[in-house]
């Protein structure tokens, strides 16, 4: 199997400091004290993208699409809001199928063009 290609790294990190002061995105205890150990690293990146979608925004739920999950989100303006998960949308599907079996998360399938 051939390996995958290494990303570049984006900007981001050309002149990181350390965080800035926070804003924050609530991340539930429960989530960390006991769930956190039984979930591969695929679903942890899909829950905390999705927690941070709903409850960084201060929503319980939101339209997020397996592109957005994958791929991040950019402003109508050309603004990079996020850069997604880096997964494959085929690996962020069995990552939220996954979620969806557990009862972690709750999932309404809409088909989109895309």
């Amino acid at each position: 199997m051939p390996r995958k290609k290494q990303e570049k790294l984006p900007d981001v990190f050309a002149n990181f400091r350390g965080y800035r002061r926070p804003r924050y995105t609530p991340i539930p205890s429960q989530f960390l004290d006991e769930h956190l150990r039984f979930l591969s690293g695929a679903e942890v990146k899909v829950l905390l993208y999705i927690m941070r979608h709903t409850y960084g925004y201060g929503k319980t739920a939101d339209r997020i699409s397996a592109k957005q999950i994958s791929e991040g989100l950019v402003a109508p303006d050309g603004r990079r809001i996020d850069w997604g998960t880096g997964l494959s949308r085929s690996s962020v599907w069995k990552a939220i199928q996954s979620l969806e079996e557990k009862g972690l998360v709750e999932v309404i399938r809409a088909k989109s063009p895309e």
